[in-house]
């Protein structure tokens, strides 16, 4: 999908403690000024892409059966820029 001008993308992958992949995380990113929410899920190599994302700061959750939720409570996503995002749980 082609990423549109004045938008971000947000990117990424997801693994257990091992450095696995998580497959068919949700991963969501809702924005801290509107509350408004995007969502994606991880594919088989636990990488995820949110595009044509409006720039700003998100809190982003990523849940999975049997991980406890993770959350990173403020990410900025600047215009135009990807913002990579790698998820790790313990």
């Amino acid at each position: 999908m082609a990423q549109v001008a004045g938008t971000a993308a947000l990117t990424g992958a997801v693994a257990d403690p091992s450095g696995a992949a998580v497959v068919g995380a949700d991963v969501t990113a809702t924005n801290l000024a509107t509350g408004a929410n995007r969502s994606a899920k991880t594919d088989e190599a636990g990488k995820y892409l949110m595009t044509q994302v409006p720039p700003g700061d998100y809190r982003v959750d990523v849940t999975a059966t049997g991980f406890k939720t993770a959350v990173r409570s403020r990410i900025e996503l600047p215009s135009a820029l990807p913002a990579p995002w790698m998820w790790r749980w313990n």
